[in-house]
């Protein structure tokens, strides 16, 4: 007896089809997420589970917008500012990825209404205009990560071999 193949059966084969396509993307979604969330843990252990999470899944989301490496983005929050979200620089470097608000003022007021240098405590606002300028660095680096982030930390090449190394455990 042969099976007929129908419309009725190819759209059950397409369904099943898409349904595995996005179960195994959210899996994917989700173990980056929990890899960078134990990464935040492990580099500050008095952040709580829920905000490393919180930041790990904004990191994910950022960086997918922007089309940049999520693992490169939560190794520079450890390095930067060993994910503080208050964390500051003598040079003036501020939040979680130590964005200068010197450097950027203009931007951040028109583009995110932060007026002042406190502004870049806010962890979202933060990671997402870090991740701007990092977005920024890799077109200027041609797509070379290890370039990007020697611009995106004014050249600091002992930086960027730290970044590396740490996104290779991370993953």
């Amino acid at each position: 007896m042969k099976y007929k193949y129908n419309l009725k059966s190819k759209s059950v084969y397409a369904f099943v089809f898409l349904f595995f396509v996005l179960s195994c993307c959210a899996n994917a979604e989700d173990a980056r997420i929990n890899k960078i969330s134990r990464a935040f843990l492990k580099a500050n252990p008095k952040l709580s589970q829920k905000l490393a999470n919180d930041y790990a899944n904004y990191v994910t989301k950022t960086a997918d917008k922007f089309k940049i490496d999520a693992f490169v983005v939560a190794a520079l929050i450890i390095h930067e500012s060993t994910v503080n979200y208050k964390a500051k620089s003598r040079g003036g470097d501020y939040g979680l990825m130590q964005v200068r608000y010197k450097v950027h003022a203009k931007v951040l007021k028109q583009k995110f209404g932060i007026k002042n240098a406190s502004g870049l405590f806010d962890a979202r606002k933060n990671i997402l205009f870090g991740c701007e300028i990092l977005a920024d660095c890799y077109k200027r680096a041609k797509g070379n990560t290890q370039k990007a982030i020697i611009y995106y930390s004014a050249g600091n090449r002992k930086l960027s071999n730290k970044v590396l190394k740490t996104v290779s455990k991370i993953k």
